[in-house]
């Protein structure tokens, strides 16, 4: 059974929209390191920086959003 973003959901997510690039491409466009992104799919790594994951997903052309779950006036 892989562990690969076993910990962590969005590392899970990320490696997703990432796995169609090498490690060595994503170093090219993102600066994070190839041997973090092996780190990453081989599950040694268990909770990433959330700015690497940013990173990776913009070398693949993705970026992350922030969204309200709720409208502002219904704060309780």
């Amino acid at each position: 059974m892989s562990t690969i973003g076993k910990h962590d959901p969005m590392l899970r997510e990320v490696l997703n929209k990432i796995s169609d690039l090498t490690a060595a491409q994503i170093e090219r466009k993102s600066g994070v390191t190839a041997n973090t992104i092996r780190n990453w799919r081989n599950g040694k790594t268990k909770r990433p920086l959330s700015i690497t994951l940013d990173f990776a997903l913009r070398a693949a052309g993705y970026h992350r959003v922030i969204m309200e779950i709720r409208p502002r006036d219904d704060k309780r």
